[in-house]
């Protein structure tokens, strides 16, 4: 996302270690590489055999090992993008499990908080209670059991637990851990939730329609349901296409627009209450930075670096088109 408290690059992140299972495309041809994969021929969300292609993906973590193997695809139906190879969902799992670098990208942040809880657990996790979920959670006067599927650094699981919400939670990653965080969907409490979140979770899904109905069992007439998900109508990905910033396999594999997320919602007997686009870019923050670029524009001037303020005028224009339509989708659904 495009943070709006700078106008730099934000795209230079850490990936953690892990198994490479993919080898390399040097020793091993295309066909060998995509055994786990299987080819899609419609949408996985409206099952429309209507998808059009939208070119090869050149985003892949940064591994060259694997460009040139994928494509993006678009249905024509709904809006819904995704790989035309998809990996199994079996193995997207060992992925996860093994904190592989094809699907797990960290920042400095995201770094920090992984070893600050291998540390001491969710003890050193720090709440945030301006996170939005948290925020429509009390503006929709929720209490009782909260079950999130993929927590990851658990600061939204650490919030509910905190506002003495009986929370349990779904995690592949084993070193995530609490007594009420299951690493097999067998093994959870079969208790009805009141509010049930998925944020940043249906992009890693290779069949997302078959995943949330493993789920069933947890909902209940008027239970809600919070997803956030890359934006597929967002104006990076119109303008940016099969190079568009969210397009990562095989660490993203699907892609929402509003339309697809509709059908997905409407297929589990969810009636939505809430979907929009949202920006990372802060207002405040973005113009307090307009106004430190100028300085910064005059001084490049001075010494005739036309590429810098070339840079400068491309990011703050990037920012803009952030802000009107923005990269995540937000949505607040409630069980039929």
């Amino acid at each position: 996302m495009v943070e709006g408290a700078r106008l730099e690059s934000v795209y230079t992140v850490k990936s953690i270690k892990g198994s490479n299972p993919f080898l390399s495309a040097k020793n091993m041809n295309k066909k060998l590489i995509l055994k786990n994969f299987k080819k899609i021929k419609k949408c996985l969300i409206c099952k429309s055999e209507k998808m059009y292609d939208l070119g090869k993906i050149n985003n892949i973590n940064s591994h060259t090992d694997l460009r040139d193997l994928f494509k993006l695809i678009k249905c024509i139906n709904c809006g819904h993008g995704c790989l035309n190879y998809m990996p199994t969902q079996k193995y997207l799992d060992k992925l996860y499990e093994s904190g592989s670098e094809y699907v797990l990208i960290k920042s400095d942040f995201d770094i920090l908080i992984e070893k600050n809880f291998r540390k001491g657990s969710l003890n050193n996790v720090k709440p945030n209670y301006n996170h939005w979920v948290y925020k429509e959670a009390k503006e929709h006067k929720l209490s009782g059991l909260y079950f999130e599927i993929g927590p990851g650094n658990c600061i939204l699981y650490k919030t509910f637990k905190e506002s003495f919400f009986n929370c349990s939670a779904y995690e592949k990653q084993s070193w995530i851990k609490d007594s009420n965080i299951y690493h097999s969907i067998k093994n959870i409490k079969k208790n009805k939730a009141n509010l049930i979140v998925m944020t940043d979770v249906l992009e890693h899904i290779a069949d997302p329609l078959n995943f949330i109905k493993k789920f069933n069992f947890l909902s209940k007439k008027s239970t809600k349901l919070f997803i956030s998900v890359p934006n597929m109508d967002s104006n990076f990905s119109k303008l940016f296409k099969n190079n568009w910033r969210m397009v990562v396999p095989v660490g993203h594999v699907n892609y929402f627009s509003k339309k697809s997320m509709k059908y997905f919602l409407e297929k589990n007997n969810y009636r939505i209450i809430k979907i929009i686009s949202f920006s990372e870019v802060k207002i405040y923050n973005f113009i307090r930075n307009i106004f430190k670029s100028i300085f910064k524009i005059i001084f490049y001037l001075i010494f005739l670096k036309f590429s810098k303020i070339k840079k400068i005028f491309s990011e703050i224009l990037l920012n803009i088109i952030d802000l009107f339509n923005g990269d995540q989708m937000r949505v607040i659904a409630e069980k039929q």
